[in-house]
């Protein structure tokens, strides 16, 4: 297997698992799950816009979590291509070659 290949598969095997769940790649692939760890998490929330949907500081300071709809917010942050998802990185097509870094004007051999 290649590095891109290996690359590839680690990647996908790290947003499939909720570790890069602050990426925005994570919440465009699965949204449902990355809202509902925002709602428990205020800093997730912060990086993908959601705080003040979820959040609300009290008089005292202290952060609370609201009580939002989750469905209302999973719909908004929700892709009509998530459809084409593959589960795993093992279905996912290969990525096409690299194009060719010749220089313009440069003459062939």
């Amino acid at each position: 297997m290649g590095s891109r290949s290996k690359l590839r598969e680690v990647t996908w095997d790290a947003l499939f698992s909720g570790a890069l769940d602050a990426t925005p790649l994570a919440m465009e692939l699965f949204p449902e799950r990355v809202v509902r760890k925002c709602a428990t998490d205020r800093a997730l929330a912060k990086i993908h816009g959601l705080r003040d949907q979820l959040w609300m500081r009290r008089a005292d300071g202290r952060w609370q979590a609201r009580l939002t709809p989750m469905e209302t917010l999973i719909r908004a942050k929700s892709s009509p291509h998530l459809a084409l998802v593959p589960p795993t990185a093992a279905d996912a097509p290969e990525p096409p070659p690299p194009r060719s870094r010749r220089k313009r004007g440069a003459a062939t051999r």
